[in-house]
């Protein structure tokens, strides 16, 4: 792609050749921009304003490692690197006016030295509150032992010593409290500096950077700490003390909490944690399968008389204390499949795009009682209800609430139960009084289960984007798609927060 370049694959030996840099958008709003300025930075470097960027998946554009500082580029994220973009050779003489490239590359060394003394200054923090912890142990040894040597008693009691020598003796003992008073206040000050300085070299995302229930709710979507200690501590439960990485298990259980929270890109959160992209991503797959196991019994049928015992009033007023499931879907977008059957089978006419569907059902006290797997976005709401195993759940006389696009009634009332959906008009002019009045009823309860789907949806974002074709397929050695645990556990994670559901 350089002008003027004359380096060939075939006949060149010890020379790489690396793609002009793609932009993608799956990764979210931050990674997409980060590539568009590489690129943009890309065809500026080589002066190749002719290269259409929405073509570049057509054509083999490539720059050999004769252009980069260290023969290759840089990664994406570092982009106080020289090679961040082509500097070398670059056929033109556009940037002679420039800082030169020698220039570029002292200034990154110096931020590598300055990034390797702030770890050297982190190691040596660690070693702070051992030796603070000494310097209070001698002064108050020191004290101690002085009042001691005095036997000084407070009120009716007298100080034991020598007549002869008492007045020298009290002002000798004054001044040594005073000046071990000073010293205390000395250090004092000098542990509460050391200790700030402390705070300021946390490791990323360890226990002790959680200061707040604000900042907690921001990261992990739980309301405070303690529930996110108490939900890691069972998670965590098993697991050898140390891992395989020089992350800490609670800063593992963290990056996975950020993907689903925020759904960052993998090499972002590798950035935060100053590990590689790779090394994140076994991390995020390993701690979801093992989050799924621990967390699923979070998600349970009620029995029958717990259900009647802790029914809200509002759905008692209509339905008495009958009501076993509120059940609807929701589709989480996908990217495009190649294969034309699966891209069939994933177009939603619904929203017009291609998703996967999801079965969900609330108890009337608003917990998660069941989820389904997923489906492709094409499939019917009656289908997935026949096929989810949710209908082998139900006890005669159960109600079960749904919207109009369940078309289940012939298949629940072989459980013997019953289904309550919102009256058509279809053949009518109008609906009749009683049917107004069943409808409004249905609908003021039944809003609820879109309730728990937007809170779920809020809490953990990665929901609500566009989610890679990888994570619909089974990996070697899984039965289970990443998606379906993706769901599962943030539908758990949910159920640990305070109910949408009013109990009066």
């Amino acid at each position: 792609a350089v002008i003027g370049c004359s380096s060939r694959s075939g006949r060149d030996k010890g020379i790489s050749f690396y793609k002009l840099p793609a932009v993608t958008d799956h990764q979210g709003q931050m990674d997409f921009e980060l590539r568009r300025k590489r690129l943009d930075g890309y065809l500026a470097a080589i002066s190749r304003d002719d290269i259409d960027p929405s073509s570049l998946e057509d054509h083999d554009y490539r720059v050999c490692s004769k252009h980069f500082v260290s023969g290759k580029p840089a990664p994406l994220y570092r982009t106080n690197d020289p090679d961040w973009l082509p500097t070398l050779n670059l056929g033109h003489s556009k940037r002679s006016a420039t800082v030169p490239v020698s220039v570029h590359v002292e200034r990154y060394e110096r931020l590598v030295q300055r990034e390797r003394r702030k770890d050297a200054l982190e190691e040596m923090l660690k070693e702070v509150p051992v030796i603070v912890s000494q310097f209070i142990d001698e002064i108050v040894t020191k004290e101690t032992s002085l009042i001691a040597s005095q036997e000084i008693e407070i009120g009716k009691q007298y100080v034991k010593v020598d007549v002869r020598h008492k007045e020298t003796t009290k002002c000798d003992s004054e001044s040594k409290v005073e000046s071990l008073q000073k010293e205390l206040a000395y250090y004092k000050l000098k542990v509460n500096s050391l200790t700030k300085q402390l705070n300021d070299h946390l490791p990323p995302f360890c226990e002790e950077s959680f200061i707040s229930d604000e900042y907690t709710l921001f990261h992990t979507g739980l309301p405070n700490f303690k529930l996110v200690k108490v939900v890691f501590d069972h998670i965590a439960k098993g697991l050898p003390a140390d891992g395989t990485t020089k992350l800490s298990h609670f800063q593992e259980f963290m990056s996975v909490m950020l993907k689903l929270r925020m759904n960052l890109p993998n090499e972002f959160i590798s950035f935060l944690f100053y590990v590689s992209p790779a090394t994140m991503s076994r991390i995020i797959l390993k701690w979801l399968k093992r989050m799924d196991t621990r967390l699923s019994g979070l998600i349970r049928w009620p029995e029958r008389d717990v259900l009647r015992k802790t029914m809200p009033e509002c759905f008692k007023a209509s339905f008495g204390s009958k009501v076993a499931v509120i059940i609807d879907c929701f589709e989480i977008f996908t990217e495009r499949p190649s294969n034309l059957l699966a891209r069939a089978a994933t177009w939603s006419n619904y929203k017009h795009h291609n998703t996967c569907k999801v079965l969900l059902g609330i108890t009337p006290q608003g917990t998660i009682s069941f989820v389904s797997e997923c489906w492709g976005g094409r499939v019917s709401d009656k289908f997935l209800t026949d096929k989810s195993g949710l209908l082998q759940k139900l006890l005669p006389a159960d109600i079960v609430l749904a919207d109009r696009g369940f078309d289940i009634a012939e298949s629940v009332g072989t459980m013997q139960a019953r289904l309550h959906i919102p009256a058509f008009t279809k053949g009518k002019n109008q609906l009749t009084a009683t049917e107004v009045e069943e409808t409004r009823s249905i609908a003021n309860v039944r809003i609820h289960v879109e309730r728990v789907i937007g809170c779920v949806r809020q809490k953990f974002t990665i929901l609500q984007s566009t989610i890679p074709i990888t994570f619909l397929t089974t990996r070697k050695g899984e039965d289970v798609p990443l998606i379906d645990r993706i769901v599962r556990v943030c539908c758990a994670l949910t159920n640990l927060c305070d109910s949408v559901v009013p109990f009066d």
